[in-house]
């Protein structure tokens, strides 16, 4: 079974027809949304789906844009009955940068809100690494998974030490820094994404099939067949839950 960890299908311009895809193709996929009204009004068109799960999310870029104390209130609400949460973290990427404390007090009450009861989570970090990793450590006592980790080589293995996963996506194929990432992260360590639609192959929009990229690229890496790379990132998957839920 190929395994998507991070997909923002409400994005996409058929977001029901990537579901059908999921189910037909037998692709596990995690569905991230940016905030939590956005998994409102998506969870009553895929309660029933075998193959795609839908997580609450509140994507640190968005509260410069919305009203979050009011988005914060619903995630509180509805977080007890999610199994999946993403995606959650910090970006000081951005400048002039002048919400950093308001995204940490934001991304410590999303942790404090879903409390001890082990979750999946998927979580964004960039250009804010090192405050993101300090966060989890003190709110988050369970492995989380870094989405498309772009910070430094030498934070690698503290996050590692902590516990956490690292999800591969073809577009960090492309670069030395994620080829770099390979090569420090243990193969027990790693899973798979898209991060689709906005990863592009090509010029086309990514789909949660197209994990099978990552597949191929890891078996090369690994000097392993793309069924065993497959069933150890399938293995990763179920052991992290088994941990997380």
């Amino acid at each position: 079974m190929l395994i998507d960890t991070h997909c923002h299908v409400d994005q996409y311009k058929n977001p029901l027809q990537v579901v059908r895809d999921c189910e037909r193709n037998d692709v596990l996929t995690i569905g991230v949304t940016n905030l939590p009204s956005h998994y409102l009004i998506g969870k009553q068109y895929v309660s029933d789906s075998q193959f795609f799960k839908l997580a609450i999310g509140f994507h640190p870029m968005a509260i410069d844009k919305i009203q979050y104390t009011n988005e914060l209130r619903q995630f509180r609400t509805h977080v007890s009955h999610c199994d999946y949460i993403g995606e959650i973290g910090l970006d000081f990427s951005k400048k002039p940068v002048n919400n950093h404390d308001i995204q940490i007090e934001v991304f410590t009450e999303i942790l404090r809100s879903i409390g001890h009861e082990k979750r999946f989570v998927t979580i964004h970090s960039r250009g804010a690494e090192t405050e993101t990793l300090k966060v989890l450590t003190e709110e988050c006592h369970y492995p989380t998974v870094f989405h498309w980790y772009s910070g430094t080589i030498s934070l690698v293995e503290q996050i590692i030490s902590k516990g956490h996963f690292f999800s591969i996506n073809p577009k960090m194929l492309q670069s030395d820094k994620g080829k770099m990432l390979l090569s420090k992260v243990p193969r027990n360590r790693i899973l798979t994404e898209t991060d689709g639609p906005y990863v592009k192959i090509e010029r086309r929009q990514i789909s949660p099939a197209n994990v099978s990229l990552v597949i191929k690229h890891l078996a090369v890496i690994w000097k392993s067949t793309e069924e065993e790379t497959q069933n150890q990132v399938q293995d990763n998957f179920e052991k992290l839950i088994a941990k997380s839920m």
